[in-house]
């Protein structure tokens, strides 16, 4: 941001004419970074356009998010089943209606509106050259992240595979904890403990944060 942003914002440009700074995934730059990036906003107003794109604008801070127009781009479950199909003509994946019905049912609708993840258990559903639906749905992407949380003991591993992964399980610590929570259904004590973050995490800003004190919890 101080250099090469800073340094593009500072070079000369025609008169009436303004230069175009796109920085895609502008959720994963570091507060640091944001808090850099909000006075050069207003510095390079006169001849600079900023456009950030994001898929959690509660991570993008609010002097950053004051300083722009947000747009939320949106589309519904069907649109989604729209692009699978154009999907599916292009690879010239043969499937039948009730196997669009089933794919539809269980993956799209389950995991909209994680369109990287929809895709991703599609390609793993086509491999044969046909949408066949796979019978063992327990080997899904949540349950991965899921496992990997309950079997590793470093809380500060676990955190860092999260920041690392979040668009495995779109970013909803709320929802990731209740599947641990129905991980933990013989075990009271840590039932109660989730209950309990699930509640704080309901009501505060940064969930990230609550749910990483809710797995130190878990692992003392």
């Amino acid at each position: 941001v101080k250099t090469t942003v800073l340094n593009y914002c500072q070079l000369a440009c025609e008169p009436d004419k303004k230069k175009i700074i796109v920085l895609d995934e502008a959720d994963q730059l570091s507060q640091q970074a944001q808090m850099a990036l909000r006075n050069i906003i207003v510095d390079a107003l006169d001849n600079t356009r900023f456009i950030l794109t994001c898929n959690y604008i509660d991570k993008i801070i609010p002097a950053i998010q004051s300083r722009c127009t947000p747009i939320k781009i949106e589309f519904s479950c069907k649109d989604v089943g729209i692009y699978i199909m154009d999907i599916l003509a292009k690879e010239n994946i043969k499937y039948t209606k009730k196997d669009l019905s089933d794919f539809m049912l269980n993956v799209v609708k389950k995991q909209y509106p994680d369109i990287r993840s929809i895709i991703e258990r599609l390609q793993l559903c086509c491999q044969s050259g046909e949408l066949k639906l796979i019978d063992n749905f327990s080997t899904t992407v949540e349950n991965e992240v899921v496992n990997f949380i309950v079997n590793t003991d470093n809380v500060r591993t676990i955190r860092e595979y999260l920041l690392n992964n979040e668009e495995k399980f779109s970013a909803d610590y709320i929802n990731l904890a209740g599947e641990i929570f129905n991980y933990y259904q013989n075990d009271v004590k840590k039932m109660l403990i989730i209950a309990d973050y699930i509640y704080k995490m309901s009501v505060v800003f940064d969930k990230e944060i609550q749910f990483t004190a809710m797995i130190a919890e878990l692992k003392k």
